[in-house]
């Protein structure tokens, strides 16, 4: 399970979208403490998934970095997991410097405005986290896309590698499918894998 650690003023802006891209591959799951009626209370609801993730995307931004609630999920998974925590996907706002156990982290994506992030911006993030998910997930462990067609037709299919993904990404095209129901091509976004 991967937990979406962020502050709640951020979830239409870049949680919804990144969750969205996540969970188009079937094998993948995330938590987002808000999107779940059940997590309220931080012991009781919230502990127990972060004790379970392996991955932790934390969106650090300047709202962030001042909630409670995202300072104390930071500070559980530092001690819990220290010296070896799950994987800590940062991604942080412009002019936000990590501190502590943040320091050690690996910035993935630097976004310029969490208020203002421009679509090709918000793509280039998700791009960026998805690729860091799958170089924690075995390659033995076969992964599938989701696609959708507006007709509300749905198919798994066998997620391209990461190297033909991004060789579709190079040449600026999208995924192309036909939906099996309609007939209509089915467009996917190599950056975000989100049907169109």
């Amino acid at each position: 399970m991967i937990f979406i650690s962020h502050n709640s003023d951020d979830r239409e802006k870049l949680v919804l979208p990144l969750v969205k891209s996540i969970e188009s591959i079937s094998e993948l799951k995330t938590f987002v403490a808000e999107l779940n009626p059940n997590a309220t209370y931080l012991r009781n609801k919230i502990v127990p998934q972060l004790d379970v993730c392996w991955a932790l995307v934390l969106l650090f931004t300047r709202k962030a970095s001042k909630s409670q609630w995202v300072n104390q999920e930071i500070g559980f998974v530092a001690k819990k997991w220290w010296p070896n925590p799950p994987k800590v996907i940062l991604v942080l706002e412009q002019g936000i410097k990590p501190k502590a156990f943040l320091e050690q982290m690996e910035i993935v994506y630097t976004i310029d405005s969490a208020d203002t992030v421009e679509e090709t911006q918000m793509e280039d993030m998700v791009y960026k986290v998805l690729c860091v998910l799958r170089k924690e997930i075995p390659q033995e462990i076969p992964l599938h896309l989701r696609v959708n067609c507006s007709c509300g037709f749905e198919k798994e299919i066998p997620l391209p590698s990461q190297k033909k993904i991004d060789g579709i990404i190079e040449r600026r095209i999208n995924m192309e499918f036909d939906c099996e129901r309609c007939n209509k091509r089915i467009y996917v976004n190599p950056k975000t894998l989100i049907s169109s």
